[in-house]
């Protein structure tokens, strides 16, 4: 539940945005109180006293990443780390608050996993995780005999779609059009039809293509069905 959807699961409440009065001992800090940890029975949060919600005393705070032995750690502590891909920056306690600040993007265009590609909003796509995402761990990209069905413009094989004609790739756009995959498992993780021949395969599902920001090139990225200049899409130096 955490790996598919970790925006609900992680999305906690703001206690600001709590109406209802603030009741000490529910375990969940709201407006008005300086911590929350339970019940006096249940409270097992040495920076807390339970029976006020208020600090202990040389308590700074009781909760949050940049909180430690109820002290706010230091300015640049650490206290998320950058994503394995590193399109995120790791985020850093202020020395101010225990909350952790949201992580920062690196900007879209700098060169990621390897040089595997480009960050762009704050992830680094590739034709190889794409398969792996959509048919296991043991999928590996198409080979180039694969992404030229992408020139013929069929259900199959096109890079656009436009008043429900297939609109085939360009040769220079061929990787930025369907997605095609190699081994893996039989049956995608999106759609239930396929396409398969000569060791390619692809899933008939109108959302399956390669998406924006996908390296297709030596500094140049797939946008819209178009195998386009780094420069160009996000309007860095080249």
């Amino acid at each position: 539940m955490l790996k598919n959807h970790p925006k609900c699961l992680l999305n906690k409440p703001n206690n600001k945005n709590v109406v209802a009065p603030a009741v000490c001992g529910n375990n969940f800090t709201e407006l008005g109180e300086e911590c929350d940890c339970g019940t006096v029975q249940e409270c097992k949060n040495p920076c807390c006293n339970a029976a006020t919600c208020k600090l202990k005393v040389e308590a700074k705070c009781a909760e949050g990443a940049c909180c430690q032995q109820c002290q706010i750690e230091k300015a640049g502590t650490v206290c998320q780390a950058s994503s394995r891909e590193d399109c995120v920056l790791p985020a850093k306690c202020d020395g101010q608050s225990s909350v952790c600040p949201s992580n920062r993007l690196k900007d879209d265009g700098t060169p990621c996993n390897d040089g595997q590609g480009y960050c762009y909003n704050g992830q680094c796509p590739s034709l190889k995780n794409q398969c792996i995402n959509l048919w296991g761990a043991d999928a590996v990209v198409g080979k180039e005999i694969c992404y030229n069905m992408n020139t013929k413009g069929t259900n199959y094989g096109h890079c656009t779609k436009s008043n429900n004609t297939y609109v085939p790739c360009n040769p220079v756009d061929m990787m930025c059009g369907v997605l095609f995959c190699s081994a893996g498992e039989k049956i995608p993780t999106v759609g239930s039809g396929v396409a398969s021949f000569m060791g390619c395969k692809a899933a008939l599902d109108p959302t399956v293509m390669v998406k924006n920001g996908t390296k297709c090139g030596n500094k140049m990225v797939c946008n819209n069905g178009k195998c386009l200049s780094t420069s160009k899409v996000f309007q860095t130096p080249n």
